[in-house]
């Protein structure tokens, strides 16, 4: 353990940690059961985009959870690989999910499921591509690589490589959902007569609403590490935590659904498309 936190420093967020990722699990499993529960004909664009967001995001708790077993170097680094990958990808996939839904307002019947598919295999590509460059330099020279950190978890070594490789992109991609999201109501505004008393622009900025309340914290972790000379202060360190953890069970809040059966009156029946805002299949439908 590092000098730079106490014992009780250290338990304190090994045991908050292990409680919101089982909590973060349990919504996950609930979201994605939900989701195969219902028939394919029933699962819309919004329920499919979101549903990819939760298998990312479940495989992000899963790696929280594996940082309690003792697997030696080698399942640190696999361990890490993945959590990083899935952290990214969840971030790049909120941007997919908002020019998806900009697409779709702007022409419901746009055939999206088309090149759905390439959309998750080219995101899932780009969040690999941190750790494939950090098991690139390791092979070389070993001047990165995934280790344990001052509370267990396996993460990018050294800080530098951390920085760059996760926190800014972080930074990045957050602020880059809030302007995509800023613009894309503006725009429908402008645009188009689709509002419902506004319940559209606020299932639109319900993406990066619940991103930022989950990634804000590590912003400020890092930046008080920066100006502190590198050291971090616990009290920011266990904020983000808590709120990098929280994702899984807020998407099960937030992005909760009706049963099926309530949703059956408002799916087209001749087209395997429904618009975003086909009044009641709003994103999320809650």
């Amino acid at each position: 353990m590092s000098s730079l936190f106490t014992n009780e420093q250290y338990w304190t967020v090994r045991i908050t940690n292990a409680a919101i990722t089982m909590l973060s699990l349990v919504g996950e499993i609930y979201m994605i059961s939900s989701y195969y529960s219902s028939k394919p004909r029933q699962r819309t664009l919004p329920m499919k985009l979101v549903h990819v967001l939760v298998i990312s995001n479940l495989v992000y708790s899963l790696c929280n959870a594996l940082s309690y077993v003792d697997g030696g170097e080698t399942f640190c680094f696999i361990e890490g690989f993945f959590q990083t990958s899935s952290y990214i990808f969840s971030l790049l996939w909120i941007q997919v999910i908002l020019l998806l839904v900009y697409k779709q307002i702007m022409n419901f019947r746009s055939r999206i499921h088309g090149y759905f598919n390439a959309l998750v295999l080219f995101a899932t590509f780009l969040s690999c591509i941190p750790g494939i460059i950090v098991t690139i330099v390791y092979l070389m020279n070993g001047g990165m690589y995934f280790g344990v950190d001052s509370f267990s978890f396996c993460t990018i070594f050294p800080s530098d490589a951390y920085y760059i490789l996760q926190a800014l992109p972080t930074i990045v991609l957050t602020i880059m959902a809030w302007i995509l999201a800023a613009l894309i109501v503006y725009y429908i505004r402008q645009e188009v007569g689709v509002s419902e008393d506004g319940r559209e622009y606020k299932a639109i900025l319900r993406y990066p609403f619940v991103l930022f309340i989950c990634q804000f914290p590590l912003f400020l972790d890092s930046l008080v590490s920066k100006l502190n000379d590198g050291k971090p202060l616990f009290f920011f360190v266990l904020l983000h935590i808590i709120a990098v953890r929280s994702a899984g069970w807020m998407n099960a809040i937030v992005y909760r659904r009706k049963s099926p059966s309530m949703k059956t009156e408002r799916i087209e029946s001749k087209t395997s498309e429904c618009s975003i805002f086909d009044r009641k299949s709003i994103l999320g439908q809650h």
